[in-house]
């Protein structure tokens, strides 16, 4: 497969064509990430298994079947095999993104199963990530690098969740706006649904309008409701919430502040940092420094 590159600043990748390593019911034929140069691109060729790919940093260009699919960070694309598949990186500073290629050993009557197998043979296309598909990839990957202590059941584990949850992100992005219940004895039901959509989309999440129109109210009812159930404000709510996810990506050395600032939808890093320095006491590349030197 290196062939297939060009202008690459990295790549890590494990390579298993020749012999798929079977993880249960899937067969995994490589798991990887690559940065590529500006201008750097992976050339046509036909995939030979069903792949995810999730991008770190950057931006570029994924075509399939001459259909363009422009791709940024916390995108997350999908291709079946035996499709045409090529790569541009269009961003001055590298496009990196991490990949899985696999299929599916068996899947005729088994259910479940066979229904995630008939999705990624037949789907192709880009969703939005809400920070989890980045992280089980990222533990993926380090397992595959270090190979630590019992790897392989951590690598089977972790393979068919990343299946499980991309298949989940791209239907829900095909069902609609949430149907609240309306009677008044579900507030309590309703503030948790809306406590687990911030704490799941708070990547995506831009404002309590946003939320709002999610759950089919107006923002002057949530913001009331929350604060009334809870006694928390809920742009406290969200701040706290990204101050989590904010902290967790810092603590990944391979995440820039600057592209933190991106992956939560800030403005600009400044006006991320000056958040996290408000609510933190610390700047990110204070709060960065002395956890390293505390491991």
């Amino acid at each position: 497969m290196n062939d297939v590159y060009s202008r690459k600043y990295f790549e890590f990748m494990k390579y298993f064509f020749h012999d798929p390593i079977s993880l249960g019911s899937i067969r995994l034929f490589q798991v990887g990430e690559v940065m590529l140069d500006d201008g750097g691109q992976i050339n046509i060729h036909a995939q030979e298994c069903h792949e995810i790919s999730i991008v770190i940093s950057g931006s570029g260009s994924f075509y399939v079947n001459n259909e363009r699919y422009r791709m940024k960070q916390g995108d997350i694309h999908i291709v079946p095999k035996g499709y045409i598949h090529n790569i541009h990186s269009e961003c001055r500073e590298g496009f990196r993104f991490a990949y899985l290629g696999f299929d599916f050993i068996t899947a005729s009557g088994q259910g479940e199963l066979t229904e995630l197998s008939d999705f990624y043979e037949t789907s192709v296309g880009t969703t939005r990530d809400n920070g989890d598909v980045f992280t089980l990839f990222r533990i993926l990957i380090n397992e595959w690098y270090y190979e630590p202590k019992l790897s392989r059941t951590t690598i089977e584990s972790l393979t068919s969740t990343i299946l499980v949850l991309v298949n989940r992100f791209f239907e829900n992005t095909e069902k609609g706006r949430y149907n609240p219940v309306k009677d008044t004895s579900s507030i309590g039901r309703r503030i948790y649904d809306i406590v687990q959509y911030i704490d799941n989309n708070i990547l995506t999440i831009k404002s309590v309008g946003m939320i709002a129109h999610r759950f089919g109210y107006t923002e002057n009812y949530v913001s009331h409701m929350f604060k009334n159930k809870t006694g928390c404000n809920i742009q406290q709510y969200i701040t706290g919430a990204k101050i989590r996810m904010a902290s967790k990506l810092l603590l990944d050395s391979q995440c820039s502040i600057s592209e933190v600032a991106e992956r939560l939808n800030y403005s600009s890093p400044q006006a991320f940092a000056k958040m996290f320095r408000k609510n933190m006491n610390c700047t990110p590349s204070q709060f960065r420094a002395n956890k390293s030197s505390k491991s």
